[in-house]
């Protein structure tokens, strides 16, 4: 089963920030590995700075080995967090580390860190858009149904250029099969769906996306679940 759709792109802008990673509990997880003295007697609403202000008051490798050691856990070893805290200083790990299933929390811990201590760190920068799927066919009902993420990249690769990161990399993925990578490109996904519409919100990283910046619509064929192998 073969959808024949339109696809629109807009509201393609840069973010400096995922909203709700940081809440106010983990604010004050990352003060108590500080040893602030009294988070109770802290406002709700003063904790994010209060929170930049202690990390400041460290060098910036110490405060970046105490924020990735507190978002990643065990998925990290000890030396593997000294040295990333090395690392994430120079480096924008959201985009350069290899294995891309921790781009997001690299950005998380770097946008943190790059508030804390400005331009010691590189500027966080993802992207949020929209797109929006149209189709006569009633097929439309089906798409998503079976990995989303896989159907979304698979589609949005046909509006960018052939040369482009995702179409280079992925190039089997994208014809068929499993596409394990997908939900780790597209961080952050909401839907809704009005007749043989649906429309979705994307967060991920300009790495993969930016050539659909100034992408305003396109055709494009897509392969459904049900021929998929």
């Amino acid at each position: 089963m073969k959808l024949d759709c339109k696809v629109d792109v807009w509201d393609f802008k840069t973010i400096r920030k995922i909203e709700g990673f940081w809440t106010p509990q983990k604010y004050v997880d990352l003060l108590n590995r500080m040893d602030y003295s009294d988070t109770a007697s802290v406002a709700v609403d003063e904790l994010e700075e209060m929170c930049l202000l202690a990390l400041s008051d460290n060098r910036p490798e110490e405060s970046a080995e105490l924020v990735l050691s507190y978002v990643f856990g065990d998925a990290l070893r000890i030396g593997q967090v000294k040295a990333l805290a090395d690392d994430i200083i120079d480096e924008k790990l959201w985009v350069e580390y290899a294995d891309i299933s921790k781009h997001e929390q690299f950005f998380n811990c770097g946008q943190l860190l790059y508030e804390a201590y400005g331009g010691t760190f590189p500027k966080p920068e993802a992207v949020s858009f929209k797109v929006r799927i149209t189709s006569k066919a009633t097929e439309i009902k089906a798409f998503g149904n079976d990995n989303i993420e896989t159907d979304l990249i698979r589609l949005l690769a046909q509006g960018m250029p052939e040369n482009g990161l995702i179409n280079r990399l992925f190039e089997k993925q994208l014809i068929e099969g499993n596409f394990t990578e997908a939900k780790d490109i597209i961080w952050h996904l909401s839907q809704s769906q009005t007749g043989l519409t649906k429309e979705f919100k994307i967060i991920s990283s300009g790495y993969w996306f930016d050539d659909l910046k100034f992408t305003d619509s396109f055709r494009a064929v897509l392969k459904l679940y049900t021929d998929k192998v």
